[in-house]
C-alpha cells in the first residue's frame, strides 16, 4: 500500500506537467488556426502580377531564364512561384499561407522530435508539438512585417519558404546523428542535405549568406573546438554536403545578370558603402535588432525561455547534461554563433541597399533570434535541476505550471482578439478585390482594352499585405504595366479624380 501511494505521489508531477503541456498546445493552436484563416483573404499584389505576366509572355522555362537575366538570381523561390502560378493561378493564393503554415509546423515538429529522441525526452512528440507551435506563434505575432514575409505570395516564397527548408535540414542532421545510417541510406541523406542546402540558399541572397556563413562556422567548430563530442563530430558529413550545396547555389545567385539590373535602380538613389561601412552598419543593426526585441517583447522572450525549460524539467534522461564550466563555454559559443548568423542575415541588405534591409528580409533574422531563445530554454534544464532538484515536488511543479500558463494564455488571448478583429476588415478587402477583378475581366470581355478603375482605399491598403504600391493614374507606372499585362489589357489606371496616389 505504501509503495502504491509513493508511486502516485511521484507520478503526480508528471501528470500535472503533461496536462499543462497539453493545455499550452491547445491554447497555441487557436491563434495559429486564426493566422491560417486570415490567409484566406489574401489576394495577389504587385510582384505576383509581374510573375504572372512574365509567365504568360515567356512560358514556364522562358520566364525563369528571363528573370535570371533581368531581375534576380533567386532561382528556387521564383521556380516555386512559377509552379504555383502555373498550377493554381490566382486561385491558390488564398490557400498559400495555410499550406505554408501546416508545412512549417510539421517540419518544425519533426525537427524537435528528432532532438527529443536524441536527448531521450519521455514526452518527445508532445513537447515537440508545443515547441513548434510556440515558435511559429511567436514568429507570426512578433515577426517584422509578417504581411509581406508570410501572407504575400512573393514574400512568403522568398522569406518563409527558406526557413522551412532550413528547419528540414536541421531535422535531417539530427536524424542522421540518431540513426548513424550506413550504405545507401547514408548516401541518400547526404544528397538530400546538399539538395536542401542548394534550394534554400537559392531563395534569396540573405539566406545564401546565412547558410554559407553558418555551415562553415559549424564545420570549423566541429573540427577545432576541443570540447566537441563524438556525436557532434559525426555531423560533419551532413554539414559539409549542406555547405557545398549552399555555396554552389550562392554562386549561381550572385552570378545572375539580373542583379546588376536591380542594383542600377538602387544606385540611382543610394551610393554604395565601403566594406568597413557595410560591416559597421551591419554590426550596429544586429545589436539594435536584438536589443529592440528584448526591450519591446520581454513577455515573448520570457515565454520562449520558460515554456521549454519547464516542459523538459521532468524528463528522466540526463542526456546532453554537461559539467557547469563546460556548459558555460558551450553557451558562449552558441550565442556567438547565433550573433554571427544574425549579422550575416543583415549584411546582404546593407551591401545592396546601403541601408538596413526591409523588415520582410529580417524574417529570417527574427527566426534565428527566437530559435536561439527557445534552444536556451531547453538547455536550462540542467541549471534548473541543480537549483531545484531532479524530482520536483507537486507544489514546485504546480507553481511552474501556473507560471508558464500565465505567460502563454494571456498572450494567446490577446492575439486571438486581434485576429478576430482583423477578420472583418480582411473579408471586406477580399470581397472588394474580387469584385474589381471580376469587373476588369468583364470589361475586357466586352472589348475594352484601356480601362480606368475608381480609386479604392480598401484595395489600395493591401489587406494583410500592407505598404505595397497600387495602381497609379499614370498607365506607364510599372505597377500599372504589370497589372495590364496580367489581365492582357492595353492599359489600366485609376481615375485621376478619384485617386489618392501621391498623397
Amino acid at each position: 500500500m505504501l509503495n502504491r501511494e509513493s508511486a502516485n505521489v511521484r507520478s503526480s508531477p508528471q501528470v500535472l506537467t503533461t496536462m499543462t503541456v497539453i493545455l499550452c498546445g491547445v491554447a497555441l493552436a487557436v491563434p495559429l488556426s486564426g493566422y491560417g484563416y486570415l490567409g484566406m483573404f489574401t489576394r495577389q499584389a504587385l510582384d505576383d502580377h509581374c510573375a504572372a505576366r512574365i509567365l504568360a509572355q515567356h512560358g514556364f522555362w522562358g520566364s525563369q531564364i528571363w528573370t535570371y537575366k533581368n531581375h534576380s538570381g533567386r532561382i528556387f523561390s521564383y521556380f516555386v512561384r512559377i509552379v504555383t502560378e502555373s498550377l493554381g493561378h490566382e486561385h491558390i493564393v488564398p490557400f498559400l499561407a495555410f499550406i505554408l503554415l501546416i508545412s512549417w509546423l510539421l517540419v518544425t515538429t519533426w525537427t524537435f522530435w528528432q532532438l527529443g529522441k536524441l536527448l531521450g525526452w519521455r514526452r518527445s512528440l508532445l513537447n515537440s508539438v508545443v515547441f513548434s507551435e510556440l515558435l511559429l506563434f511567436a514568429m507570426l505575432r512578433t515577426g517584422p512585417d509578417p504581411g509581406q514575409s508570410f501572407y504575400w505570395e512573393t514574400g512568403a516564397l522568398t522569406y518563409t519558404l527558406p526557413i522551412i527548408l532550413v528547419s528540414l535540414f536541421v531535422g535531417l542532421l539530427l536524424y542522421y546523428l540518431r540513426q548513424q545510417p550506413q550504405g545507401a541510406h547514408r548516401t541518400l541523406i547526404l544528397w538530400l542535405a546538399g539538395t536542401i542546402g542548394f534550394c534554400a540558399a537559392a531563395t534569396s541572397e540573405t539566406n545564401a549568406a546565412v547558410q554559407c556563413v553558418g555551415l562553415m562556422a559549424a564545420i570549423i567548430i566541429c573540427k577545432r573546438e576541443p570540447i566537441s563530442t563524438e556525436t557532434i563530430k559525426r555531423s560533419l558529413p551532413v554539414l559539409s554536403y549542406g555547405f557545398w550545396g549552399s555555396l554552389l547555389s550562392s554562386m549561381v545567385v550572385i552570378a545572375a545578370p539580373g542583379n546588376s539590373v536591380r542594383e542600377s535602380g538602387v544606385r540611382s538613389v543610394a551610393a554604395p558603402l565601403s566594406l568597413v561601412a557595410v560591416i559597421s552598419k551591419s554590426l550596429l543593426g544586429s545589436v539594435v535588432f536584438i536589443v529592440d526585441f528584448l526591450r519591446h517583447r520581454p513577455g515573448a522572450a520570457l515565454a520562449l525561455l520558460a515554456v521549454p525549460a519547464v516542459c523538459v524539467w521532468l524528463e528522466k534522461s540526463s542526456n546532453g547534461e554537461v559539467p557547469p564550466h563546460t556548459a558555460a563555454r558551450l553557451w558562449l559559443l552558441a550565442y556567438a554563433f547565433s550573433f554571427l548568423l544574425i549579422l550575416s542575415s543583415i549584411i546582404p541588405g546593407v551591401f545592396a541597399l546601403s541601408d538596413l534591409p526591409p523588415e520582410r528580409a529580417e524574417f529570417i533574422t527574427q527566426w534565428i533570434l527566437l530559435t536561439t531563445l527557445l534552444a536556451t530554454g531547453i538547455a536550462l534544464r540542467g541549471a534548473i535541476r541543480r537549483l531545484c532538484g531532479a524530482t520536483p515536488s507537486v507544489v514546485t511543479t504546480l507553481v511552474a505550471s501556473v507560471f508558464i500558463l500565465a505567460l502563454v494564455l494571456p498572450w494567446v488571448l490577446k492575439s486571438t482578439r486581434t485576429i478576430v478583429a482583423s477578420v472583418r476588415k480582411s473579408r471586406i478587402y477580399a470581397g472588394e478585390w474580387d469584385t474589381e477583378d471580376a469587373q476588369i475581366r468583364r470589361l475586357r470581355g466586352l472589348g475594352d482594352w484601356n480601362i480606368a478603375v475608381p480609386w479604392n482605399d480598401r484595395i489600395a491598403s493591401g489587406g494583410n499585405v500592407t505598404n505595397l504600391p497600387w495602381l497609379s493614374p499614370d498607365p506607364t507606372y510599372w505597377v500599372n504595366k504589370c497589372e495590364a499585362d496580367y489581365y492582357r489589357l492595353g492599359s489600366i489606371r485609376v481615375s485621376p479624380s478619384d485617386s489618392a496616389f501621391g498623397k
